[in-house]
């Protein structure tokens, strides 16, 4: 090409000087430009939607629970300034006649500097004897034995429920380490009155973990993982509880958010 290039005739002549001004005018033609759309919708978000989802996400904490055969993870967040919402699996042992936990420990702010190095954690305690929820919709709270008002904001509950093939992010502790999100490939597959199904990745000890919609609005309570059998493959997704219908039996049990 550049000995075509060097001779008196090339065969393809060099790109002209205003060929930037040249891709510019042919993108408002729908033909080739220097930025575009790629998929179907846009995936720009605004700088804000960062600053939103770390505000957001000092309401989840990391939950040691005890049971009699040992101790186990999830995570949970504050749904008002000392009381907890996670699964009912995280806080009752299912494999034991749904044996209360005997005691449950929150960090709160354990998470990772963007270096590597361990931020201090909040530590609380949970009051095991506050514990109630419904097994049916896999939800349940505990009380904390101190007001979090001072220090962690606390999630409102509900929000617009996103539609098939819209996004969802998940605030989590994952095998009990430090907090993480989820947010690729974080597309919805399934939404009815009772469940939400999604792709974005989660792990052990994820279980309890708000699901939030674009606008960081809690749509679903994280649970664990399913899967559709197609005719040629078996599809995995991941599901949370609708959080409408954990608000309407929160107010079944006189909880006011």
């Amino acid at each position: 090409r550049i000995e075509e290039l060097l001779l008196d005739t090339p065969i393809v002549a060099p790109p002209s000087e205003n060929a930037n001004i040249n891709w510019i005018s042919n993108q408002a033609l729908g033909e080739k430009g220097f930025e575009r759309i790629i998929g179907e919708k846009s995936t720009l978000l605004d700088i804000a939607f960062l600053k939103e989802g770390v505000r957001v996400s000092k309401a989840v904490a990391r939950i040691t629970v005890t049971f009699s055969d040992g101790k186990y993870y999830g995570t949970g967040f504050l749904i008002n300034h000392n009381l907890v919402l996670t699964n009912h699996h995280v806080l009752f042992d299912h494999d034991n006649n749904d044996e209360k936990a005997t005691s449950v420990v929150l960090w709160f702010d354990y998470e990772n500097s963007f270096s590597g190095g361990l931020i201090s954690k909040y530590e609380v305690q949970g009051d095991p004897s506050c514990i109630f929820g419904e097994k049916s919709s896999d939800w349940a709270v505990i009380k904390l034995a101190e007001s979090m008002e001072e220090h962690f904001p606390y999630l409102k509950l509900g929000g617009m429920m996103p539609s098939e093939n819209e996004r969802v992010y998940i605030i989590q502790h994952p095998n009990g380490t430090t907090k993480q999100i989820g947010m690729h490939n974080n597309i919805v597959r399934y939404v009815d009155d009772k469940i939400i199904q999604y792709y974005t990745d989660t792990d052990g000890g994820s279980s309890g973990a708000p699901v939030f919609n674009a606008k960081w609005e809690v749509i679903a309570l994280h649970q664990g993982w399913n899967f559709v059998n197609h005719s040629t493959y078996k599809e995995y997704r991941n599901q949370g509880v609708n959080i409408n219908r954990v608000i309407q039996e929160l107010g079944l049990h006189n909880v006011i958010l």
